[in-house]
């Protein structure tokens, strides 16, 4: 085979590769927003330094009442203390001292209302609130779409606000990134839980 021909192959494998790896890019995932006036990356900053005396407070609101509350709770709390990168937080249900941070994840989250605040009533449950606060005012706050009803949707919607509310300052501090984003490719719906 000339060299021709190889280059022809070369070329097909790359857009082949290419592909695939674009696809997965552009996979769907759970649709997850910044709620305009907050900052996930001074969130992000405040739980940098909360997390250094231990454990951050975190509850969970809209969870039905029953038996399995306090280990779902705790559940959600861990998966979205595991999902924050580059750093290793705890979530504890123990109420938080004076004036310190807290995590508060709403089921069931109306738009518009104060994500701090306990609301009156719930909405649909596949929204979902996640906001660090302080003096029950929202430091960074997001609001999520689960894909559906099942828990495997749910733990990507709760990995996927966490990693939204507490973003990787990596690249913001030194200067260089990694993975695809360092290439300026999407990052956005790849990931697999």
């Amino acid at each position: 085979m000339n060299a021709k021909g190889h280059s022809h192959k070369l070329r097909a494998l790359v857009t082949v590769v290419a592909a695939i790896v674009l696809s997965g890019c552009a996979a769907s995932g759970p649709l997850v927003e910044p709620v305009v006036g907050t900052s996930p990356r001074d969130a992000r900053i405040a739980l940098e330094l909360a997390a250094r005396s231990g454990p951050v407070s975190g509850r969970v609101e809209g969870l039905p009442d029953g038996p399995d509350t306090a280990t779902t709770e705790q559940a959600i709390l861990a998966v979205m203390g595991d999902a924050v990168e580059a750093l290793s937080v705890g979530f504890t249900t123990t109420a938080p001292a004076d004036g310190a941070p807290i995590l508060v994840v709403t089921l069931g989250a109306l738009p518009g209302a104060n994500p701090c605040l306990t609301p009156p009533a719930f909405g649909e449950p596949t929204l979902v609130a996640a906001a660090f606060c302080a003096n029950d005012q929202p430091i960074g706050a997001v609001f999520g779409t689960a894909e559906g009803e099942d828990d495997a949707a749910r733990t990507r919607l709760y990995r996927r606000l966490a990693r939204t509310l507490f973003p990787n300052l990596y690249a913001e501090r030194y200067g260089i990134g990694y993975g695809l984003e360092s290439l300026g490719l999407p990052t956005g719906g790849a990931e697999t839980f």
